[in-house]
């Protein structure tokens, strides 16, 4: 696999953005979810290494990034600082991974690269955000009223147990969650500035996943969606209708996982995404 390593890149933007870099092989960009981080790949990122140079993101606000106020952080937004970094490193083509709302922003990325020039392989979606799933579009406008975000914002704590209480409705089987995961989702947590950027994400979360129909259209890589089929977060039966809108995707079911397959069944996950990207060389 090799050593992983830690870098910054400086976005257009002039902020921070940070990310790991492992392994040798084709190019391979992973982009976690909200209120998440690069740590999310864990499971993941020695499989993939042994066939790709993987670069594993923290987006702005994330992880160990940057949380500027004050910038785009719609899925487009950070998908065009996510171009400007695809095309400063070396090697190509590039595969896509995104998960959750780092799905909405790969789907984006998908369509901008090929218009900046890059030149693409596969795409793979992981229960991505998308207009299909109703869940989402029920709870954001909650989270990101004015109240709520203060009621968050006061509670400097409050993030154990919503965390908990979070990883509880995240995994189909709530027995695969260990203490070491939920301390490397809430190390971020406590730098400042991750809710209120948090919060911001989810302002326009309807429109911007309103966007996503019409960005899906247009995709011309081949792409596999991986979707666990107790997902309580973006429900499994919206997966249908992104196989019916992205013109050339298949779809991978991981009977009983939640919403995060790669972490709470990474062999199934590792063993049907590795085959796929390497299809593509």
């Amino acid at each position: 696999m090799g050593q992983t390593t830690e870098h910054d890149f400086t976005l257009p933007t002039g902020h921070r953005m940070h990310y790991r870099k492992v392994g040798n092989g084709p190019p391979v960009v992973l982009i976690h979810g909200l209120i998440a981080s690069s740590f999310s790949w864990r499971f993941n990122l020695p499989a993939l290494a042994q066939h790709f140079t993987c670069y594993a993101v923290d987006l702005l606000g994330m992880g160990d990034a940057e949380r500027p106020s004050g910038v785009d952080v719609s899925p487009r937004g950070l998908a065009e600082g996510l171009v400007a970094f695809l095309k400063a490193q070396s090697g190509g083509p590039w595969s896509i991974i995104g998960t959750s709302h780092g799905g909405a922003v790969a789907i984006w990325l998908a369509r901008l690269a090929r218009a900046a020039g890059l030149e693409l392989n596969r795409l793979v979606l992981s229960a991505p955000a998308n207009p299909w799933s109703q869940h989402g579009r029920r709870l954001a406008p909650f989270a990101a009223h004015p109240i709520s975000r203060a009621v968050v914002k006061a509670s400097r704590w409050a993030y154990i147990p919503v965390r908990r209480m979070t990883f509880s409705r995240m995994y189909g089987d709530r027995r695969l969650i260990t203490k070491e995961t939920l301390a490397g989702y809430a190390r971020p947590l406590k730098i400042k500035g991750t809710v209120p950027h948090c919060l911001d994400l989810l302002k326009n979360w309807v429109r911007n996943v309103d966007e996503l129909e019409g960005v899906m259209r247009g995709i011309d890589v081949p792409t596999l969606l991986v979707w666990g089929t107790k997902d309580r977060l973006v429900y499994f039966s919206s997966a249908q209708r992104m196989l019916e809108t992205i013109p050339d995707a298949r779809l991978l079911k991981i009977e009983g996982a939640g919403h995060l397959p790669y972490e709470e069944r990474p062999e199934e996950w590792n063993a049907a995404v590795v085959p796929f990207l390497r299809d593509a060389h």
